[in-house]
């Protein structure tokens, strides 16, 4: 089953981890202030995946950040 059909299915068995697509979101922000290029989606998006993980969805696909906006 590829991504787009799990996705679907709400199947967030993970295949990359939430928690860990928040770590390289912060990491990539790190760069952005060493090389002087804020750009102010990542930030968004890194918001939103540490919230998701508070929420408890950390050891889940990245896919269940649509689970999180979908509680809000």
């Amino acid at each position: 089953m590829g991504k787009k059909d799990r996705l679907v299915s709400k199947d967030y068995t993970p295949d990359f981890l939430l928690e860990l697509a928040l770590k390289d979101a912060r990491l990539n922000i790190e760069l952005q202030q060493e090389v002087g290029l804020p750009l102010p989606v990542h930030r968004e998006i890194a918001r939103a995946l540490e919230r998701a993980n508070e929420d408890g969805l950390g050891t889940e696909d990245m896919y269940a950040l649509e689970k999180y906006y979908r509680s809000l």
